[in-house]
């Protein structure tokens, strides 16, 4: 059993999600997820929520394409694993399917943690209705 995450949008993202299907340039690192399940969330700190609607995306696995829904900054941190649902603004997202790290640093030896659900379709930020500080919020799913 464990609590939700809760945090506020402190970005949304308003590029549009382009035919080829990506709201920004990936690289091969973006499209390769880490093959750890489980991941903390400390309150204070900043994810970024992207979208795929790769079917085949998995821990450890690749993705073909995803578009970027905003970041959020955590206030009630917690623990996440792969399945549980991400919500914002009161809209489901999609499912964690896995993380990789940002090359970028938000503190020395810190990397930026990009958490990826999958959806339905690449949508961005804008494309749901998302604003500023809505609530972000996981509903976590428990193995049985």
């Amino acid at each position: 059993m464990r609590r939700p995450i809760k945090g506020k949008l402190v970005n949304v993202n308003e590029r549009a999600v382009v035919s080829g299907g990506a709201s920004r340039s990936p690289n091969e690192a973006h499209l390769k997820l880490m093959d750890v399940v489980p991941r903390s969330l400390y309150r204070g700190e900043i994810y970024e929520i992207f979208v795929t609607d790769d079917p085949d995306a998995a821990p450890g696995g690749k993705m073909k394409r995803f578009s970027l829904v905003g970041h959020f900054e955590v206030e009630q941190g917690g623990f996440v694993r792969a399945g549980d649902h991400v919500l914002a603004g009161g809209k489901e997202v999609g499912t964690i399917v896995g993380y990789n790290q940002c090359p970028a640093l938000r503190a020395p030896e810190s990397p930026v943690i990009h958490i990826y659900v999958r959806g339905d379709k690449l949508v961005s930020g804008k494309d749901l209705g998302l604003k500023l500080e809505d609530e972000v919020t996981t509903r976590p799913v428990d193995p049985k």
